[in-house]
């Protein structure tokens, strides 16, 4: 996709179950999937995680 279009899109989902998150690890390297934009994320520190598991979910374009 161009750097000047946007793509859009919809979610629809019941509420999710949610669990408490009693330890993580992050093993990704942002930069070597994403891109130098996002290398900053190999040394920052999620301000909030959450551990969800969708029922039903649709996407449409």
């Amino acid at each position: 996709m161009a750097s000047n279009l946007t793509s859009e899109y919809q979610v629809e989902h019941p509420h999710w179950q949610t669990y408490p998150i009693i330890d993580y690890e992050i093993d990704v390297d942002f930069e070597a999937n994403y891109g130098k934009d996002f290398s900053m994320l190999n040394h920052q520190t999620p301000c909030t995680m959450m551990l969800c598991w969708p029922k039903d979910w649709r996407l449409m374009h």
